[in-house]
């Protein structure tokens, strides 16, 4: 999402998740933005097919102010995809062996093994698609924490989504309710004091598009608001009851 689109979202729009860490952090990616993901899919297809695999010059892109940028193939998702480098694992003989990589349009990290199989340069048009941005922006669940998290001592402006720790259950519940499935996100702030890669994190709720009964794979509850099924599934609490 670019930056005037960031500042264009209306209350509401419809999303997919492309990536979940925990109900406090995970990443969305707009609808218009799913089609031109597409158009970015078919890029960087093209030049996969097209161009030999040339590797990413470490020790010229270490010398540049820049980011180290690459076509890595995920095998979570199954595709080609950008990615920055984040860390590198070397030998004794300080060759690459391996490297952890954030996929810029799906918000996940992985590790990827540093060979002409997985790694490949892009092009000047693949890397500034979209104006260098990620196709996808990290998001919040509003006023919800971790079911029995008694931190009372703590005031309820003070809470940070990225302070929260989540049992493996809730996210596990999150991510699978959230898996290839259309959400109207329903922005309820942006939270200007957290940033991640220069991004605002929008504190939203999601909102069953259509077919609520898709919850119902781990509840009988009926609710189309994502927050308040964690909430009735025992594995979240509501910071703030009056909300609701």
């Amino acid at each position: 999402m670019s930056k005037q689109q960031q500042n264009n979202m209306s209350d509401y729009e419809s999303v997919i998740v492309t990536h979940v860490d925990n109900p406090t952090l995970f990443y969305c990616r707009i609808e218009q933005d799913i089609e031109r993901y597409e158009q970015l899919k078919q890029l960087i297809g093209q030049h996969i097919d097209s161009e030999p695999h040339s590797m990413p010059d470490l020790f010229r892109c270490r010398n540049s102010s820049t980011s180290i940028t690459a076509l890595v193939y995920s095998e979570i998702h199954n595709e080609w995809c950008r990615a920055r480098l984040i860390s590198m694992k070397i030998d004794r003989n300080h060759k690459p062996i391996c490297a952890k990589v954030w996929l810029i349009d799906f918000g996940s990290i992985e590790f990827i093994a540093w060979k002409p199989k997985f790694v490949s340069t892009s092009t000047l048009e693949i890397d500034t698609f979209n104006e260098s941005r990620g196709l996808c922006f990290p998001c919040s669940l509003d006023n919800i924490k971790p079911f029995n998290d008694d931190d009372n001592d703590l005031k309820e402006e003070s809470k940070k989504p990225l302070q929260c720790e989540w049992t493996s259950y809730a996210n596990f519940m999150f991510k699978k309710t959230t898996a290839s499935k259309k959400f109207l996100l329903k922005m309820m702030k942006s939270n200007d004091d957290l940033l991640l890669e220069d991004k605002k994190i929008i504190v939203c709720d999601l909102l069953i598009e259509n077919d609520c009964s898709k919850l119902n794979e781990f509840t009988k509850s009926s609710s189309s608001s994502m927050s308040k099924f964690l909430v009735e599934s025992k594995v979240a609490q509501f910071i703030n009851e009056k909300k609701f």
